[in-house]
């Protein structure tokens, strides 16, 4: 083997544990927001029990929380995206955020294995770079 092509498998092999990273990363990201779903899911099926005029403690953000008087339980605001919010009915929701967890679950069942793919090829790249690293140190390179 040339030194070249060894180091473009040494290249090939950075990318692919890049990658492999990446996606660690973006299914942290996911698993978090279908944790985030479920609770948001949880918490409406436990506001439909309640009556307007039941004290409601809200977090605001960084471990700080506000009491505030519950005005109705008609309505919820969800966010559509971009920016958009709308109100819905507590059921209509509790219809969308489970389905929008259900599309997250299937992304983050497809990104795991793309990353199981990913780290079987870094594991193979690594065993062909450390084979050739010790034939050469034998003074023995592959052909």
């Amino acid at each position: 083997m040339e030194e070249k092509e060894f180091q473009e498998m040494v290249a090939t092999l950075r990318q692919e544990q890049v990658q492999a990273e990446a996606l660690t990363q973006q299914l942290t990201f996911i698993q978090s927001s279908v944790s985030e779903h479920d609770t948001a899911i949880e918490a409406l099926k436990h506001i439909k029990d309640l009556t307007s005029g039941s004290e409601l403690i809200v977090p605001i953000g960084a471990g700080t929380y506000v009491y505030a008087t519950l005005n109705s339980v008609e309505k919820v605001v969800i966010e559509l995206g971009s920016g958009v919010s709308a109100e819905k009915d507590p059921d209509g929701v509790v219809e969308s955020l489970t389905k929008r967890r259900d599309e997250l679950s299937e992304t983050y069942k497809k990104m795991s294995e793309a990353l199981i793919k990913a780290e079987e090829n870094v594991h193979k790249l690594q065993n062909t770079v450390q084979s050739i690293v010790a034939q050469a140190q034998q003074g023995q390179m592959p052909r």
